[in-house]
């Protein structure tokens, strides 16, 4: 059986993110007068779409993992040119828990390193819930009250407006005010602060380098909570931005008119520097589930899949499911004849469990000999 996409052919992009759980979608574009590159406003569009890709899920609790590769916002000015750059957008619509933030960078940093990027980066922030954004606002008024004198005049202007403009302002006469001026991070509730450090620590197992630059904010505050840009520098140390991304739960509650719509979302924009067709036009469904319990088999599992992947075999996988129950009841209803399991031993001792679910046997596999496994049984 062979996976659908409506492409007539397929790149490094489809593979990398189909093996990763993601699904091709079609969103329309939009004509707009305003700034489009690595725009969030891009995510409002997503969004809106959100019935019309999800379908029947739309009115349950099943998360939706989405990819695209054309502009969403399009400026007649800003011209995007496919032949010379590639543009990505990723988004996992109804994942609360930070494994959803690990799965998006995970999969863009898989893109970029197929694409020749070695040496990129993450900036990352965190702005905080609603009690972490209010506290740091209200803080926040009170340092431009103190020193609304010597802020120029177009800043007055802006901060009226949003108190987040501020952060983007690129007035040399700002630069010390913004650097005195209070933080988010400091202002994080213990949730808050949880999901961060979660982050950050998917991020450092993943072995992703990473800074956590306290001014990093999102216009508008468009993505709250966690923030991020994936950088690279150039032969001059200059910093160029290859995509930019984060939460935005309260965006997408606000337009889908839900309580509680979680959602992560990246886009990318970079030159291409190689030509990357997938390994084949044509995917195979997969025929293995992958169960994981635990944070470590989690990390394992973004190994597993990317071994698996360029071996040219797909994977089922629910990484943002916690619950063993939730898994092998999915797995059951899906049929599927093989499960790889994950838990934290086997992570810790760098193996899986391969289940055979015809003839219910299992057998214990190190990592590094599982595609010698799979061509045994001629899944490979």
């Amino acid at each position: 059986m062979i996976i659908e996409i409506p492409k007539k052919r397929l790149d490094k992009v489809d593979e990398i993110a189909i093996h990763h759980g993601f699904r091709f979608t079609e969103i329309p574009s939009l004509q707009t007068k305003k700034e489009t590159m690595l725009s969030p406003e891009e995510k409002n569009h997503v969004i809106k779409n959100y019935k019309k890709i999800s379908g029947s899920n739309s009115n349950n609790s099943n998360p939706l993992m989405l990819y695209y590769d054309q502009p969403i916002l399009i400026n007649k000015i800003q011209k995007f040119n496919p032949r010379t750059h590639k543009i990505v957008h990723l988004d996992v619509i109804g994942v609360h828990n930070s494994i959803a933030e690990a799965m998006i960078i995970n999969t863009a940093s898989k893109i970029l390193k197929d694409e020749g990027y070695n040496n990129y980066f993450i900036d990352i922030n965190c702005t905080g819930d609603k009690e972490s954004l209010s506290r740091f606002i209200e803080e926040l008024s009170n340092y431009y009250k103190k020193n609304s004198e010597v802020f120029p005049c177009n800043c007055k202007n802006r901060l009226e407006k949003n108190n987040f403009s501020f952060a983007h302002c690129d007035d040399e006469n700002c630069k010390e005010l913004i650097n005195n001026a209070p933080k988010p991070i400091n202002f994080l509730s213990e949730k808050s602060r949880q999901h961060f450090k979660e982050v950050l620590e998917y991020l450092e197992d993943m072995s992703i380098p990473y800074r956590v630059n306290t001014e990093l904010t999102s216009e508008n505050n468009h993505y709250s909570k966690t923030v991020f840009e994936i950088k690279i520098s150039n032969e001059n140390a200059e910093e160029i931005v290859l995509a930019k991304g984060g939460r935005y739960d309260d965006v997408a509650n606000k337009i889908a008119q839900k309580r509680n719509l979680p959602a992560v979302g990246l886009t990318m924009l970079y030159k291409r520097k190689l030509t990357n067709k997938a390994y084949s036009n044509k995917i195979e469904k997969p025929q293995i589930f992958l169960v994981q319990f635990g944070f470590k088999a989690k990390l394992k599992s973004f190994e597993v899949i990317d071994i698996l992947r360029q071996n040219r075999v797909t994977v089922h996988q629910k990484l943002y499911k916690n619950k063993l129950s939730d898994q092998f009841l999915i797995a059951k209803k899906m049929k599927v004849p093989y499960m790889i399991i994950i838990g934290q031993k086997e992570a810790q001792d760098d193996e899986i469990i391969f289940r055979n679910m015809i003839d219910v046997t299992h057998e214990v596999v190190k990592i590094n000999k599982l595609i010698q496994y799979l061509k045994k049984i001629h899944l490979v």
